[in-house]
């Protein structure tokens, strides 16, 4: 141009306006067209809504770590009495037809005792917590699975103190909870800073 101008700009969220004039505020032109106008854009997201969603799959892959550990845990006890058991439970979101033939039901598909007789004595899965904590009977080990599965889906943490230096301690699920490694014989008393309730030298097996 080689004359002095100014530039006036109005941004907004979802727009940008500009006019250029002389020094007395007069619109000028370039090519005949007065130089002024806007540019409308998509407004901007704050990433509070993706990082909700982020902070709920971070969620869900942490209870779904859990459950894991869990099942790592009950393995060696449920395995042998139903090799299923845990397929069932991953193959619970599947239409019955989809699934193997001898697999009619979910959480029992024993000759003598179902889904059906399951549902009848435990109608939710609080009052199966509570016949677990009230009882002194022995049960059977897929329903003390279920209990804690659910407990430590919806209640339980892994929050813990770790020396940065041994890192590795984060894996190891008895290092945190010899208590329960104590009720489920996988832990001697002398690995665990908490008394092992009934522990009988027969039914312990000391890990390293």
């Amino acid at each position: 141009m080689g004359k002095m101008y100014y530039l006036g700009l109005d941004i907004g969220t979802n727009s940008v306006g500009y006019a250029v004039t002389d020094p007395s505020y007069h619109l000028l032109k370039f090519k005949g067209e007065p130089m002024w106008g806007a540019h409308v854009f998509a407004a901007g997201n704050q990433s509070a809504e993706r990082r909700s969603f982020r902070t709920s799959r971070r969620r869900l892959d942490r209870r779904q770590q859990r459950v894991k550990l869990v099942q790592e845990i009950f393995a060696p006890v449920i395995s042998p009495i139903d090799p299923r058991f845990f397929i069932r439970l991953h193959e619970s979101a599947l239409w019955r037809d989809d699934v193997a033939e001898t697999d009619k039901h979910i959480f029992f598909n024993d000759p003598t005792y179902t889904d059906k007789e399951y549902y009848s004595d435990y109608p939710t899965i609080h009052h199966l917590i509570v016949d677990l904590m009230e009882s002194s009977e022995k049960h059977d080990p897929r329903l003390v699975y279920l209990a804690v599965a659910w407990l430590v889906a919806h209640r339980g943490h892994f929050l813990n103190e770790v020396d940065k230096d041994n890192i590795g301690d984060v894996l190891s699920f008895w290092h945190f909870f010899p208590i329960m490694g104590c009720h489920l014989g996988y832990v001697s008393q002398k690995h665990s800073k908490r008394p092992c309730f009934h522990e009988t030298p027969s039914t312990i097996s000391i890990k390293p």
